[in-house]
């Protein structure tokens, strides 16, 4: 049996009674600057309506201080290809950006889409990327794409 190594630090983050999380947090990405984390995860409404939910975090003497968490969803479908729920966020920083890849579902497709802003928690231009594919995965640094189709 395999053990897994958690390196000290345990993080249990639940969904509040907040509309836009009530009914699950999940999914998390976290984004590490400094002694700073930003914690980016699927917040679900029980409409079932996914929106991306945002706290910034930091250790204190090894335990997890919530230094801030939004009231409000970070980010929302606004886009047509988007409007039944975004998901799955998953954060980097690259060349003075932040770059957001999240799931969108229109009610149909889901599509990887993406969102580029100045700050951690400013995500200010949105764009769809792929539809209908199974998995893409894009390597920002290289401009490499590699699609695999169902």
């Amino acid at each position: 049996m395999s053990q897994v190594s958690t390196f000290g630090r345990k993080l249990f983050f639940k969904q509040t009674d907040l509309e836009f999380e009530r009914q699950a947090v999940l999914n998390p990405a976290v984004l590490k600057q400094g002694d700073e984390y930003h914690f980016y995860y699927r917040a679900v409404a029980p409409d079932m309506k996914s929106t991306i939910g945002y706290a910034l975090l930091r250790y204190e003497n090894d335990m997890p201080v919530v230094v801030r968490r939004l009231n409000k969803p970070l980010l929302s479908p606004v886009h047509e290809w988007e409007m039944e729920g975004i998901e799955d966020p998953r954060v980097i920083f690259f060349e003075d950006k932040f770059y957001m890849f999240y799931t969108a579902f229109d009610g149909d497709h889901a599509a990887l889409a993406y969102a580029v802003g100045d700050s951690p928690t400013s995500f200010t231009e949105r764009f769809v990327k792929y539809r209908n594919l199974l998995f893409v995965f894009e390597c920002v640094l290289h401009g490499l794409f590699i699609a695999f189709q169902s």
